[in-house]
């Protein structure tokens, strides 16, 4: 199953191998951390909201695990 940020990529024609090389990790990283079996870092964060051109409140429709983790450290 496709993750909403998946989702998102295929519909704008944007590859992940392009993201990946946006935020400077491998496309097998951003595979992981697409699927939440690795975290992003706040800086991927914001790269990747310049990347989609998106807001960084927006960006958690995308990457909801942003916000879970996040919200587990407060």
């Amino acid at each position: 199953m496709k993750t909403e940020l998946q989702k998102y990529l295929y519909g704008r024609g944007i590859t992940q191998t392009y993201v990946a090389r946006q935020l400077g990790i491998t496309p097998q990283s951003l595979g992981r951390k697409i699927k939440g079996r690795l975290n992003f870092t706040w800086t991927e964060v914001m790269c990747l909201c310049d990347v989609l051109s998106v807001e960084v409140q927006d960006i958690t429709m995308l990457i909801p695990q942003v916000l879970s983790k996040s919200s587990r450290k407060t």
